[in-house]
């Protein structure tokens, strides 16, 4: 019987067959061994024997050798021989060494690859074997490699594994970059950042330090912004720059410099998105402080100060100037330290020796002095440099400008040329800079004034004019009209310090003059810039036309000078101005045309009335000072107009007297009417129409009217007054009550006791108030017990108990003088019977008030028991 691939049919021995090993030999040479089936089922019964004893590991080998010299090409079988095959010689057996069984091992499946070069799992059994069994990383190596180039590129993620494990326990050297190389080709990501540490610990900086470049530049153009990708981002730059300072003197392709710089350029364009707030202002701090230290690690201390230097007036907050700041003055102690000890080393080396050289002495003594003065210059330039930041954080406080001008002023003790030369151009910068608009912690008048003082007080006058000058002619610069009006206040008392009188009159005038646009000399200096900008922007196809422009531009100008421009109106300016007038000018007639002025332009207020009429009749300008109160009674409400009306009446009264009698009447007259006016609804029409303050008002005018009748009229026409009175403040009880109360006083007075009658009954009639009400009846039965009616004054008591409650609880101090008053007028002009009348009045009053609070409680008691 022949045997298919060579051998005899059951194994190498002569082994006799059993009868299913013999028909699957049969079966075999009918179909000329090309049966893969047939194969299978022959070597399964195979291992079945093998396990039953009765077959050796050897005869399986050697029956699977035949079937893969039948079918080279069939992968299970291939498989099943090197499985056969390594069972056989893993087997523990002294006669057989490690290496002859590895190498049966690589035998088998050398002949496996001829045929399966396209199976990854051969590939990946074979190089398994040779790196766990022998460690053998160049032969792993080379084998890998033959897999790369054999199998597609779809299947080398079964290879690299092996690759990167040999790289990774290869030496330092040139395999494992070489390696990480062709991976990087594969897996831009991974393999960037494995070549990158395999290039640092081969001592290749330059390569690194280009790879890590590379992967940063295809991470940042991914675009993804997932956390992960952002932490590797964050670790390889950690990593490159921490590699780069270590090695700085290695480094020979890399600019670290414009490395560094260009990382904080994108931070500074905000291109840099942090996990948290901060993050990038300690990034920037760390970035200055790792370029300062490459600089120092190659021995340019010089480039380093001026990175030190160069963050100093860049960094953007407190903390990272402080980080920069101590390292900065560490460098500097820690050269000076460095030279100390070298100079102590060289004259210890030298001593009793003729090669002591002064000159190197002096040399390293010259260079400890320049340090320890840079070191010093950098203690004196702190406050300067931190005012810098401030200032860079927020460039439009007025409190660290001014907090700056006088860093510099008292930089010196005392405040040298320089140090005034320096706080002179803060306030220019400030000046030039700050927008009124955006201002913060201050308002930027106070940077003019702070200016302007400067100049003043170290004596030079003409510039200190000059800054107000330039503060007050352009009023739009200023947000608030109050900016402009104190300016302008400072600059007249700055005059009047000066000793300059008629500047400082005219100086106030101007400022209480209204503004026009073209005086304004920003908006005139800034209208020809903004015309053109509009005809290049019309040219470009972007603008609305010059006219268009022109118009927005004075619309702009108008609604400024709605904000600022309005400061001429300021009462400061115009009392200011008054001041001045009242005590500079030549006569008079230039203080009442200041007055005239004010009231004409409607900015005057009371005070300034009062102020005018006061000092017109002190310098006898009396019917000057009449027409200005009638010419300001009219602008203000009639509140307002209060004080106005009586010092203009008194006054009027207080110069005529009788003489101007009618005209004095017709001003009262003006005056009521005003009131009556003003008040609406009418005070007449109902209880409580018209304010406290109007009332009191009102009755302080009539008042005066009726003192005046008293005086320079008639009796009658101030009984009228009176009576006028009381008609227009019988809305409010209380002022009803004093009105009616000064008309009785005054007609008793008068016209004696008989005809003041007449007032007490309208008292009677009009009164709503218990307690006033009582008062009035106690007076009128005093008058009429005076005037011998008696049985008037007991009618007169009987009309008034209708109010009188006599119980003790409700009883109060008038109440109980009401009733002790008739009692003892009972007693005195009475009878037996009219005390009996009076008693049972008092009986009949108490019961009629016991009853409505009884009524009162029950009500209450019913409305209680109802369920809510």
């Amino acid at each position: 019987m022949s045997s298919f691939g060579g051998g005899a049919p059951g194994g190498g021995s002569r082994t006799s067959l059993g009868i299913l090993e013999l028909e699957h030999e049969e079966r075999l040479t009918a179909s000329g061994g090309t049966d893969v089936c047939e194969w299978l089922a022959y070597a399964a019964l195979n291992a079945e024997l093998v396990k039953q004893g009765t077959r050796s590991l050897q005869q399986r080998v050697q029956l699977l050798r035949r079937s893969t010299r039948a079918l080279p090409g069939s992968y299970k079988l291939w498989m099943m021989y090197i499985d056969s095959v390594r069972a056989l010689y893993e087997r523990h057996d002294e006669n057989i060494s490690k290496e002859l069984k590895v190498r049966k091992l690589r035998s088998a499946y050398e002949r496996a690859l001829l045929y399966l070069s396209r199976m990854p799992r051969v590939w990946v059994d074979y190089l398994d074997l040779l790196w766990r069994s022998l460690s053998l990383s160049e032969a792993t190596r080379y084998t890998a490699d033959r897999a790369l180039q054999s199998l597609p590129l779809t299947q080398h993620f079964h290879i690299w594994p092996f690759l990167l494990n040999v790289a990774a326990h290869e030496a330092a050297g040139t395999v494992p970059v070489q390696i990480l190389e062709r991976y990087a080709m594969v897996e831009p990501r991974e393999g960037a950042f494995l070549l990158f540490r395999a290039c640092v610990s081969a001592e290749m900086y330059d390569v690194a330090a280009t790879t890590a470049l590379q992967l940063m530049q295809t991470l940042a153009s991914s675009g993804e912004a997932d956390r992960d990708v952002r932490a590797q981002k964050d670790a390889l730059w950690s990593e490159l720059t921490q590699m780069c300072v270590e090695n700085a003197l290695q480094l020979a392709q890399v600019n670290f410099d414009a490395l560094i710089r260009g990382a904080l350029q994108s931070r500074a364009q905000g291109n840099v998105k942090d996990d948290e707030e901060g993050q990038a202002q300690q990034d920037s701090a760390e970035l200055w402080l790792l370029l300062a230290e490459y600089h120092s690690l190659r021995g340019d201390f010089e480039a380093a100060r001026s990175v030190f230097e160069e963050s100093l007036e860049k960094v953007q907050t407190v903390r990272e100037f402080a980080t920069i700041y101590d390292a900065a003055a560490s460098l500097e102690e820690s050269l000076v330290s460095l030279l100390l000890d070298q100079l102590d080393s060289m004259i210890a080396d030298n001593a009793g020796t003729d090669r002591h050289s002064p000159l190197v002495q002096e040399a390293f003594e010259t260079q400890i002095e320049i340090h320890t003065d840079r070191l010093k210059d950098m203690v004196q330039q702190r406050p300067f440099m931190l005012s810098a930041l401030n200032l860079r954080r927020h460039p439009y406080s007025v409190h660290e400008w001014h907090k700056r001008a006088r860093l510099h002023i008292s930089a010196a003790e005392p405040p040298d040329a320089k140090g005034v030369a320096r706080a002179i151009a803060t306030y220019e910068e400030a000046l030039h800079k700050v927008d009124a608009w955006r201002a913060e912690h201050g308002r930027i008048h106070t940077l003019w004034l702070a200016f302007a003082r400067l100049y003043e007080f170290h004596g030079e006058q003409e510039s200190c004019r000059a800054v107000f000058e330039r503060a007050v002619l352009s009023p739009s610069n200023f947000r608030y009209p109050d900016d402009v009006t104190t300016l302008f206040c400072e600059y007249i008392e700055y005059e009047l310090r000066q000793g300059e009188s008629q500047r400082a009159l005219e100086l106030a005038r101007r400022a209480t003059c209204e503004p026009t646009p073209e005086n304004d000399r920003t908006r005139t200096e800034k209208m020809p810039l903004l015309l053109a900008n509009a005809a290049q922007a019309t040219a470009d196809g972007l603008g609305v036309g010059v006219e268009e422009a022109h118009k927005g531009i004075q619309n702009s100008s108008a609604s400024e000078r709605t904000a600022s421009a309005r400061y001429w109106r300021a009462p400061r300016l115009w009392n200011l101005r008054f001041d001045l007038e009242e005590s500079l000018a030549d006569n008079v007639d230039a203080c009442l045309a200041a007055y005239t002025e004010a009231v004409e332009k409607k900015v005057v207020n009371v005070d300034m009335v009062l102020r005018a009429g006061t000092f017109l009749q002190q310098n006898y300008f009396f019917e000057a000072s009449f027409r200005l109160f009638e010419k300001c009674v009219p602008i203000f409400p009639y509140a307002s107009a209060v004080p106005i009306w009586i010092r203009y009446l008194t006054d009027f009264v207080a110069r005529f007297r009788s003489s101007k009698l009618e005209r004095a009447r017709d001003l009262f007259e003006s005056c009521i009417s005003s009131f009556l006016c003003s008040s609406s609804p009418d005070l007449s029409s109902d209880v409580g129409s018209g304010s406290g303050s109007d009332l009191d008002s009102a009755q302080m005018i009539f008042l005066l009217y009726a003192d005046m009748e008293e005086q320079y009229g008639t009796a009658g026409r101030a009984m009228r007054v009176y009576a006028r009175l009381c008609e227009h403040v019988k809305s409010s009880p209380t002022h009803l009550a004093i009105a009616f109360k000064l008309r009785a006083v005054r007609a008793i007075e008068l016209f004696g006791l008989e005809d003041a009658r007449e007032v007490f009954e309208s008292a009677l009639a009009y009164i709503r108030k218990d307690e006033d009400l009582l008062e009035f009846v106690l007076s009128f039965a005093g008058v009429e017990e005076a005037l011998g009616e008696y049985e008037r004054a007991r009618r007169i008591f009987r009309h008034g108990s209708q109010v009188a409650n006599p119980t003790t609880a409700a009883s109060s101090s008038i109440t109980n003088e009401f009733w002790a008053s008739w009692r003892a007028f009972e007693a005195r002009r009475g009878s037996q019977q009219s005390f009996r009348e009076m008693m049972r009045i008092k009986r009949a009053v108490a019961a009629h008030f016991s009853q409505a609070y009884l009524a009162l409680g029950s009500n209450l008691r019913r409305a209680s028991d109802i369920p809510l």
